[in-house]
């Protein structure tokens, strides 16, 4: 199980390093949107 998970992991980092940007990206705009939300709840 292990095995299977790392094998493709290893293989393609290029793929992982796109899921780590798109992460990035969505904790950036996440982080954008609830400040706008508080400021204009506030």
């Amino acid at each position: 199980m292990g095995r299977r998970y790392c094998g493709p992991g290893i293989s393609s980092s290029q793929e992982g390093s796109n899921h780590a940007t798109v992460a990035l990206h969505v904790g950036l705009y996440w982080g954008i949107w609830v400040r706008i939300r508080t400021n204009n709840v506030l």
